[in-house]
């Protein structure tokens, strides 16, 4: 029985090893396979005390011989991986040295695939050149991870400063009181500071345009806002010089502190500032060094102002669409031609909100003028009024 047992043990492992051997022939230069055949050689060779003694040495010669043929083809796997390894880093320190820093990131990974495609080899040797790959790629990665680094910085930093910008813009839509000349500066400097930073993405472009058109629109409507109360705080001024003109002409003196007064601060529209800067020094010129001045000049003013009074109430009528008076009919009816005949000339005619300006500051530029005259033309002004305000507002 225990002969029967050895003959069967025996067969088996010559079966054995005539599978591994065949094995051997199929597998090549594949390391892993070659490792793991050489593994179950060895196991097989552990077996040889299981074995018929008169056929022991035979197939321990067989597996010896099996094993150190795997051995060499270890070998020769092994240094056909070095010498393809040793070649890759060769041309990868040749194509580094001669490449433009932008393209060495892209060899450097070109490298990295090939060198997996080698495959395995002593593993002693292989984590050598392993070493020897990673020198040389690491710090280009290193540089491309640095410089990956910088531009988030840098786009982090212009994603800041683009929401300060619309944060500024912002902040200004919602202040009632910003002054037409802020709001300018504020868009020169957010346009200047948005090109710096351009090109931008489209949603931030978009929004940045639609800010600056929202503040374009509130300068626009400071601008008026100024614009009305310059002409408005001509008004009150005019209304207080119409006290101190009257003061004077009843007899009672002018206040010279309280027309200085008049004049400043000066009002932010130049032209308006020079209609009641022009009544002021005509009040002056007439009052002279003394509150008295002769009648005969007072009254020849007074009838001036008047004249020109009404002739530019004819002018208001006519532009804002308001009747004349009856007895001004034929006045009115000159002046029609007369502008009709203008612009049949080629003359320029001003536009309807410069006109209603001009008429503006004119009017309240002309004194000094009795109470009673002052208050019948004044009726007739208001009526105009709103028509002319609606015109320099709009």
């Amino acid at each position: 029985k225990r002969k029967e047992l050895r003959r069967e043990r025996t067969e088996a492992l010559s079966q054995q090893t005539g599978e591994l051997e065949q094995q051997l022939g199929r597998i090549g230069h594949d390391r892993r396979a070659l490792i793991a055949l050489r593994r179950s050689l060895g196991d097989s060779l552990r077996q040889l005390d299981d074995v018929d003694p008169r056929q022991r040495r035979e197939l321990g010669q067989r597996l010896r011989a099996d094993l150190t043929l795997v051995d060499a083809q270890l070998q020769a796997q092994a240094d056909q991986v070095e010498l393809a390894k040793r070649k890759l880093l060769a041309e990868l320190r040749r194509d580094l040295a001669a490449s433009a820093p932008e393209q060495r990131p892209d060899r450097a990974k070109q490298a990295q695939q090939q060198w997996k495609t080698l495959g395995i080899g002593d593993r002693r040797r292989d984590q050598q050149q392993w070493i020897e790959l990673r020198e040389l790629v690491d710090p280009i990665f290193l540089d491309v991870e640095a410089a990956r680094a910088q531009e988030r910085a840098e786009t982090d930093a212009r994603q800041a400063q683009l929401r300060e910008i619309h944060q500024r813009i912002e902040v200004a839509l919602q202040d009632d009181n910003a002054s037409p000349q802020s709001l300018q500066q504020l868009a020169d400097a957010c346009r200047a500071e948005l090109a710096e930073l351009a090109p931008l993405e489209r949603t931030a472009e978009q929004r940045s345009d639609r800010l600056l058109q929202q503040l374009q629109t509130r300068q626009e409507q400071a601008e008026q806002r100024q614009r009305l109360a310059s002409f408005s705080a001509l008004a009150t001024r005019a209304a207080r010089l119409d006290r101190l003109e009257q003061a004077w002409i009843r007899g009672d003196g002018l206040d010279r502190e309280a027309l200085a007064e008049l004049i400043e601060p000066a009002l932010t529209d130049a032209t308006l500032q020079s209609a009641l800067r022009q009544r002021h020094d005509r009040l002056l010129a007439l009052v002279g060094d003394g509150d008295e001045a002769q009648m005969a000049t007072v009254l020849q003013a007074l009838e001036e102002q008047h004249r020109l009074a009404e002739a530019l109430l004819l002018e208001c009528e006519f532009h804002t669409g308001i009747d004349s008076p009856s007895e001004a009919r034929q006045a009115r009816m000159d002046l029609q031609v007369q502008k009709l005949a203008q612009r049949m000339s080629g003359g320029a005619a001003a536009g309807g909100a410069a006109e209603a300006a001009r008429l503006w500051a004119a009017w309240f530029s002309i004194g000094p003028m009795e109470a009673a005259t002052r208050q019948a033309l004044a009726e007739r002004f208001n009526r105009c009024r709103g028509g002319l305000e609606a015109q320099i507002s709009g």
